[in-house]
This record gives structure tokens, C-alpha cells and sequence, in this order.
């Protein structure tokens, strides 16, 4: 008898990381939760329009009750290379005797980055758990874009946050509505707490990859993927194309002709309903100079391979935190606002030393904690290409929870097994899903 108790006795105290991790990814999985639904809230600071991330305070807050409750830790190598990274960026701004910079950008830019420095440790199984949830999350919010599309198709009109959150307490530089075509009646949606379409269509995006690449729910992939193309967002096609080649060899031929058979019936719908050209109108826009396509991605490459030609000074002190310019969104005047992908803005404004050494601190903190490399992958892309993302706090916090947040160990026994060799209603596929 003393044995079968001693037996007990050894099995939960076993059990008790898992447990006190599964409490922990609830919590992660509530926050994440949070983020998406006050996104378009910030604090104001002040005169002007300084302003705080309602994002970022949450997730700090989340993040200091972690490491009180002893299930989150400061990482020494990200914190070393925080530090160096730090360092450079200040130096580059203190040796510039001339030109002015942003304090305030200088340390909204330093606060963000420093979420990476916190990693929380979880089993694979842990860690699977909390892919579930995001993975049921973005089926929510894809539920709330067709809702958009019924709203306006009855004629009630998309609704919007916008009408409730008082102007001083609403994010600045983003256009929440925005209609299809300059002269169309539909209104891209945005999933009411995105701060804008192409916004959810990356949330959807990422949800449909880990969808193809874990779980695999027919009813789930069909619900993100006509989500996706409904958002008529490009940023978050472009999220599944690079994704493809990754997945192509884990998910079954039949599953990817069940998935095209449905994009061909979305098409095939949106062309019937006149809603098709606002895709074929969007490849053109490479071209055109003042277009979104242009200023979110010719422009900024053109600006960083002019970065590299310029003079000494500026190579390797920059312009100057804050210098490059703000976005301008004026629909009424056509004008599109610009969108500084982070290795643009972190190369121009802190100089070539800063740069290089911000992304080996990105890459590490993203793909060196043991999170499968398409998860990464994703959230890297997202983060680097497809936003403005430096100093706009939600970014790194998606990638913060999807990824970069972790130092994710083998369940017990060490084991590596075969990724989605079973049905993920298998208890068993915990330990295995986990594996890449």
C-alpha cells in the first residue's frame, strides 16, 4: 500500500509542471484574446499625438505576473544581446551633434523590443495546447468578417469600433474602414477590432497555416480560408505563399484539392458579385506610385538600397530615431499612407551597426526557443515584411505569443515523433505535433 501511494505521490509531482504550464498557456491564450479585442485602444501622453498601446500594457502587466509566479523568466543571451543592441541604437543618436531625434520613438522602440528578453519554458504539449487556441481564435474572427459581409449585404452597413472608442483613446496612423474600390459600395472587412483589413487578413492568415499545419479541421480551414479572401487583403496571401513551400510535404494531396476547389468557389463567387476586379486591381498598383501596394513594399525596398549607398555619417549613425515619415492616410484625396517595414526603419533612422545587430537579436529571439520553424516563419514575415511594425507594439506581441516567447523543451522522455501521424482528436498527437 505505502508503495501504491509512493507511486501516486511520484506521478503527480510529474503531472505538476504540465499543470501549472497548462494554467499558464490559459492565461497566454486569454491575453491573446485581449490583444486582439483592444488593438485600437491607446492612452494618450499628453499634448500632440504621443500615445501608448493599450497592447503593450497589457501584455507587460502579463508578463511581470509571470515572472512574480515564477513561470517566466529574463532569457541572459537575449538579454545580452538586448543590451547590445541598446547600445548601439543610443550611440547612434548621442554621437549626432546636429541633426534631431525622437526621444519618445527612441523609447517606444527600446520597450518594445525588450518584451523578446522574457521567455516563458513549456513542454511540446503545452505548447500545442496554445496553438489550439489561436487556432480557435482566428476561426472567431473569420465568424466576424463574414458577419461584416451580412451586415452589408442586408444593408445595415459594416460595423465599427470606431463609433464607440472616443478619438483620444483611438490609435492613430491606421484606416479602420476602407472601401473595396474608391468608388464601391463595400467596405473591406476588418473584423471589427483589427486596425484594418489587411490586418485581420494576417491573423486569419497565420491561423489558416497552423490550421493546414497541425490540426488540419476541414470545417476550420474552409472557415479561415473564405475569411481570408473575403478580407481582399493581399498582405495575408502573401503570409500562405511563403508558407506554402513548407507545407505542401506535411499536408495530403487531397487536402490541398479540397483547398483550391474552395478558392476556386470563392473566386468564382466573388467574380459573380462584381467583387473579383478588386483583386485583379490591386496587381497593378505596383506601378503606380501612390498606391498601397507601392508605399508598402516597392517604396520601402527602394528606400533601404538608398540607405545603403549614402553617405558615411548617415550609413553608420542613421537619420535619427523618428525622422523617417509618418504615415498619411487621406481617402478623400486618394493619398495612402507609408508603411516602414522594421529593417527600413531601423536600418535609415539607427545606422548600419544598430541594424545588424537588432537582427541577430530578431532572429534569435524569434527561431533560437525551439517553436516549429513555420510558426516562426510567419510571424517573422508578418512582423519584418508585411507592417510597419517597429514601433507598433501589437506586432511584437504576436510574435511574442505565437513564437518568440518561449523556450520549448521535449515532452517527457525526450521524445521527436512524427508530426500529424494521427487524427488531432488523438490524445497522443500532443507529443507529436509539436515535434518540427
Amino acid at each position: 500500500m505505502h508503495g501504491s501511494l509512493a507511486a501516486v505521490s511520484a506521478d503527480q509531482v510529474k503531472l505538476s509542471p504540465l499543470a501549472d504550464e497548462r494554467r499558464t498557456v490559459d492565461l497566454l491564450a486569454l491575453e491573446f484574446a485581449v490583444i486582439v479585442l483592444t488593438q485600437k485602444i491607446a492612452v494618450p501622453l499628453g499634448s500632440g499625438d504621443s500615445q501608448v498601446a493599450v497592447a503593450l500594457l497589457i501584455h507587460w502587466a502579463t508578463l511581470a505576473g509571470l515572472v512574480v509566479a515564477g513561470r517566466a523568466r529574463i532569457d541572459p543571451m537575449r538579454l545580452l544581446l538586448f543590451c547590445i543592441v541598446s547600445i548601439t541604437a543610443l550611440a547612434a543618436q548621442i554621437g549626432r551633434m546636429t541633426d534631431s531625434y525622437s526621444m519618445p520613438s527612441l523609447a517606444l522602440m527600446l520597450i518594445t523590443l525588450s518584451l523578446l528578453v522574457v521567455v516563458v519554458p513549456l513542454h511540446r504539449v503545452s505548447y500545442l495546447r496554445l496553438l489550439k487556441y489561436f487556432a480557435s481564435l482566428t476561426a472567431l474572427v473569420g465568424a466576424v468578417v463574414l458577419l461584416d459581409w451580412l451586415t452589408q449585404f442586408v444593408g445595415l452597413g459594416m460595423p465599427n469600433l470606431e463609433d464607440v472608442i472616443p478619438e483620444p483613446y483611438r490609435y492613430l496612423e491606421y484606416v479602420y474602414v476602407q472601401p473595396l474600390r474608391w468608388d464601391s459600395p463595400w467596405l473591406k472587412p476588418n473584423g471589427l477590432f483589427f486596425l484594418e483589413a489587411s490586418h485581420a487578413s494576417q491573423f486569419l492568415a497565420m491561423g489558416l497555416v497552423v490550421e493546414l499545419a497541425f490540426f488540419r479541421r476541414p470545417w476550420r480551414i474552409a472557415l479561415n480560408a473564405a475569411a481570408l479572401v473575403l478580407t481582399f487583403g493581399g498582405t495575408g496571401l502573401i503570409i500562405v505563399a511563403v508558407a506554402l513551400p513548407f507545407l505542401i510535404r506535411e499536408v495530403p494531396p487531397g487536402r490541398l484539392i479540397t483547398l483550391a476547389v474552395l478558392a476556386a468557389i470563392a473566386l468564382v463567387t466573388a467574380d459573380a458579385m462584381g467583387l473579383l476586379s478588386a483583386f485583379t486591381d490591386r496587381a497593378v498598383e505596383f506601378d503606380q506610385s501612390n498606391s498601397s501596394a507601392y508605399n508598402r513594399f516597392i517604396m520601402p525596398v527602394e528606400r533601404f538600397l538608398a540607405f545603403l549607398h549614402d553617405e558615411p555619417t548617415r550609413l553608420f549613425a542613421g537619420s535619427g530615431a523618428g525622422t523617417m515619415p509618418k504615415a498619411v492616410n487621406n481617402l478623400a484625396q486618394l493619398t495612402f499612407g507609408l508603411t516602414w517595414p522594421p529593417y527600413v526603419k531601423m536600418a535609415v533612422e539607427y545606422g548600419l551597426l544598430a541594424f545588424i545587430c537588432w537582427i541577430g537579436f530578431i532572429v534569435y529571439a524569434m527561431f533560437g526557443g525551439g517553436a516549429p520553424f513555420i510558426v516562426c516563419w510567419i510571424a517573422f514575415v508578418q512582423y519584418q515584411f508585411l507592417n510597419g511594425s517597429l514601433n507598433v507594439p501589437v506586432h511584437t506581441v504576436y510574435c511574442w505569443l505565437l513564437a518568440a516567447g518561449y523556450l520549448i523543451s521535449a515532452d517527457r522522455g525526450g521524445r521527436r515523433l512524427p508530426v500529424l501521424s494521427q487524427s488531432p482528436s488523438s490524445p497522443t498527437i500532443a507529443g507529436e505535433a509539436i515535434s518540427r
